[in-house]
This record gives C-alpha cells, sequence and structure tokens, in this order.
C-alpha cells in the first residue's frame, strides 16, 4: 500500500513520514498487549499501556507510560484519556457515548 497525504495515517505534506498517535492500550501486561505496546513504541507512537500490575510491566521507553488499573473502572478509562488541551481547543474529556463504549468493550475481570 502506498501512503498518500489524504492518508490520515501519514502527516499532511510528507506522503512518506506517518503520524505519531497517542495510543493507550488496555490490558498492556498480557502477551498480545506487550506486542502492542512494543510494535506502537517501535512505530514512534506515544503509548499509555493500562495495566493492573504495572511493577511488573517489563518495556520501558521515554514514550512509555505505565498506568495502574482496571479497565472496567470507568473512572480509570476517563483518567487515561484526559489529556491537557489549549483553551481554544475542544474539551478533552471524552463523550459519555465515548465511555460508554470503551467500558462495553473492555472484558470484565
Amino acid at each position: 500500500m502506498t501512503a498518500t497525504p489524504s492518508d490520515p495515517h501519514v502527516a499532511a505534506g510528507d506522503a512518506h513520514q506517518p503520524r505519531h498517535a497517542r495510543l493507550l492500550i488496555l490490558g498492556a501486561n498480557g502477551p498480545t498487549g506487550r506486542l502492542t505496546v512494543q510494535k506502537a513504541l517501535e512505530r514512534g507512537h506515544h503509548v499509555h499501556a493500562l495495566t493492573r500490575h504495572p511493577e511488573t510491566f517489563p518495556l520501558t521507553h521515554e514514550r512509555l507510560h505505565v498506568i495502574a488499573g482496571d479497565a472496567t473502572d470507568e473512572g480509570v478509562i476517563d483518567a487515561a484519556v484526559v489529556r491537557p488541551t489549549p483553551s481554544s481547543a475542544p474539551s478533552a474529556h471524552p463523550s459519555p457515548e465515548t465511555r460508554s463504549r470503551c467500558t462495553r468493550s473492555a472484558p470484565a475481570s
């Protein structure tokens, strides 16, 4: 697949430089979560890794922030997705629909 400037994963004006996203990985301490975190970091993304056991999380990186918490806790998800924004930007707080979708899709522990 060839990237084009209209591709949402490519920075405007440069079809060869991918955009780097801020990602929240739920279940980051499981085998799939760890691999996902590792691959995201390798691709230059900033990663927030949510795990119930951060003390056993084996990865470290300057673009990695490990968050202690349970993915089924709405407050934990809210805190994990909120980020500082300029006052002119739309609210950084997720909509109730987003929180509901995240909580509903999270596996029960």
